[in-house]
């Protein structure tokens, strides 16, 4: 028994299909199974799917009763969003998704605004917003958020990786926090980066100059004409501090005591793990300092550069080291980074007998409830006799 259209009943009444004339797909009797249904006193036509896509009666049958049933409860629930009843509904509805939702492009904007620039420390926030113009926003920036894919995201991590292994480490780190944004906002539901494993094992370091590298070194830098870059490596090993956070050291920062001492003070919006920091400056580094600020007329940055930061950012100092290693490798000192001078002073200053403070002097989170809740003693005298037993040995050795 045939109906109008040429589409054929099956037991369902609203349930009907239509036979290919000749084969489909390389299917014989391939056949396309249609949902007619009068809802709200309009007749509705959904195509449902051809068996050699692997849809069946079963799924036809069931759409339809989808449908009736969805249109019950709209009528019972008008205050409701309706639920669709026909195929071309669920397209409407799909259509008007990706019409609100933003491309790759836009979204990273919304989230270099609100989370890059308010919640990351300065250098991290430099270097996030440093990759996503890099390399997200050319390669992804006109498709929408959700129709990112994994395979897209491997390939570019795996291309990164070809030339620049650690990098590829940290721009992967950096698409998962974007795309676990994107999840928190309701752009995506699941993150397409999830588990893809860093390209790169990455082992740590365990580089310590010995006192005699440190001076000879110390010779080198104090006949570099980078003065910069000289400055700044003296001071990570007279002060045992983080690079960056030398490196964007503030005159506003130093702070003078009745006695003449000079203490460099970092709040916890600006060291690397929230942690306020107060670090004795030894005669040593007071002369750097104050050196700089006299001849150079500083009165915001200590290492004043051009750039968006307004001082030396850390891949820089990573350049001015590489550059000064020839020199090094001359003298005998083997190959080491601006980091590995912060772990050089480490160590000095605990065979000094001082291992007791160098979380403190390092600037690392307390341990155990006792030095995080209830010994708040910052151990300034300590520290201060530390570096400046520091700052004595070194000068003993100066060639």
């Amino acid at each position: 028994m045939s109906v109008r259209d040429g589409l054929k009943p099956t037991q369902h009444p609203c349930v009907f299909y239509k036979s290919h004339p000749t084969r489909k797909h390389g299917i014989k009797f391939d056949q396309q199974w249609i949902v007619r249904q009068t809802l709200g006193k309009k007749t509705r036509v959904s195509v449902i799917g051809w068996s050699s896509e692997n849809v069946k009666l079963t799924d036809a049958l069931r759409t339809a009763d989808e449908f009736k049933a969805n249109h019950k409860r709209n009528i019972a629930n008008p205050h409701l969003p309706p639920l669709p009843i026909c195929v071309a509904d669920y397209i409407k509805t799909a259509r008007k998704k990706e019409s609100e939702y933003p491309l790759f492009a836009d979204f990273a904007e919304r989230f270099i605004k609100n989370h890059v620039k308010k919640k990351l420390k300065e250098a991290t926030a430099y270097e996030y917003e440093r990759q996503i113009r890099k390399y997200f926003i050319p390669a992804w920036g006109d498709i929408k958020v959700f129709h990112l894919q994994r395979k897209q995201i491997v390939k570019m991590i795996e291309e990164i990786s070809d030339t620049s292994p650690v990098q590829a480490n940290r721009t992967l780190s950096t698409i998962k926090k974007m795309l676990n944004y994107a999840i928190d906002v309701g752009l995506i539901e699941i993150n397409p980066a999830a588990r893809i494993k860093p390209p790169t094992r990455e082992i740590p370091r365990s580089r310590a100059l010995d006192l005699d590298e440190i001076t000879t070194l110390f010779g080198i830098l104090g006949e570099l004409q980078d003065r910069d870059c000289s400055d700044i490596l003296r001071l990570i090993v007279l002060t045992a501090q983080r690079p960056g956070e030398i490196a964007a050291m503030q005159v506003s920062q130093i702070r003078k005591e009745n006695n003449g001492d000079l203490w460099f003070e970092i709040s916890g919006e600006k060291t690397k793990n929230t942690e306020p920091q107060r670090i004795f400056l030894n005669i040593f580094a007071k002369k750097i300092i104050e050196k700089r600020i006299e001849e150079l007329g500083l009165t915001h940055y200590i290492f004043p550069a051009g750039t968006k930061t307004g001082y030396m950012r850390a891949d820089v100092l990573v350049k001015k080291v590489q550059r000064i290693q020839a020199l090094a490798e001359k003298e005998g000192i083997k190959y080491f980074t601006a980091h590995d001078l912060r772990r050089s002073a480490a160590t000095g200053i605990a065979r000094l007998g001082y291992g007791s403070i160098i979380d403190d002097i390092l600037n690392h989170k307390k341990r155990g409830v006792t030095r995080r809740v209830y010994d708040l003693y910052d151990r300034g005298p300590e520290i201060k006799s530390a570096l400046t037993e520091w700052a004595e040995i070194i000068a003993q050795n100066l060639h």
